[in-house]
């Protein structure tokens, strides 16, 4: 009979050979999810756990869930920079990757995202609204419905939806991906930016990899199969804004593309 993965997790600790990390992909939600779960799952010694875990969790389920994942796994999740969070997988001993996005496309993948999606929990409230351009707006401003006394639900603004992120920027522990870098041509972006995106991953994991492993890494990233893609496109906000959504965007979260480098001021 063959040993089991933690049998030889045990053997190569004892010999010295070095352990595989556990591994958080997460992900502001509508941020490139599944580009940083196929990525991941392409670097030797890395597998998908199958394991999604986000805000909705509570502090001992979260914490019995991440327990469990063996070295050489991800789990792919939408958490909050919350001390709570960050002290978890310190002391879990995970390396963690936070994929980010220019906010507008975000804002417009949820859109279209939350209207198909019949299971969403604001699917309903979407699916009422008269077209689009109301819909992308309600997801650049946020909205909250009263449904009965006791229950309502709502959306913060897209800049509140990023805020609840930022405490993960700047830890030992994590690295921030842009979307717009690992996405590569075929989204958009280069074939450059998306071999260097994925080396300094790599450095992130400790994992020696040659330019030609990575190369051959990056032609099978972007994946047109995963269940919720849609364009996968660098800037298709701009097929989408009319200059009202482009107003209320810079009233809610102007200073925040500029601080996350998508703008250098108001004027776009």
């Amino acid at each position: 009979m063959g040993l089991e993965r933690s049998e030889i997790q045990e053997v190569k600790q004892v010999i010295g050979e070095k352990a595989e990390p556990r591994i958080l992909a997460n992900s502001v939600p509508k941020a490139g999810t599944h580009l940083l779960e196929k990525c991941l799952s392409l670097f030797p010694g890395l597998s998908d756990s199958g394991i999604h875990v986000d805000m909705n969790l509570s502090p001992e389920a979260l914490r019995e869930t991440l327990g469990k994942i063996e070295s050489g796994l991800f789990v792919s999740g939408h958490l909050p920079g919350s001390r709570f969070c960050i002290r978890l997988l310190q002391e879990l001993g995970f390396k963690t990757f936070l994929i980010i996005r220019d906010p507008r496309d975000v804002a417009v993948s949820h859109f279209h995202y939350v209207t198909k999606s019949t299971y969403h929990r604001l699917h309903d409230y979407y699916t009422r609204l008269p077209d689009d351009d109301v819909r992308l707006m309600a997801s650049i401003r946020g909205f909250e419905e009263k449904l009965t006394e006791k229950r309502r639900i709502g959306r913060h603004d897209i800049k509140e939806f990023f805020r609840i992120f930022e405490p993960w920027f700047g830890e030992d522990i994590n690295y921030v991906v842009r979307f717009e870098a690992l996405v590569g041509p075929k989204g958009g972006g280069s074939r450059d930016a998306q071999i260097q995106e994925i080396k300094r991953m790599a450095e992130h994991l400790d994992v020696n990899m040659s330019l030609a492993e990575i190369e051959d890494m990056a032609g099978g990233i972007f994946d047109q199969e995963a269940a919720t893609f849609r364009k996968g496109m660098i800037g298709d906000w701009q097929n989408h804004f009319t200059s009202e959504h482009t107003r209320a965007f810079k009233e809610v979260a102007g200073q925040l593309l500029i601080e996350l480098g998508y703008e250098k001021d108001f004027d776009w």
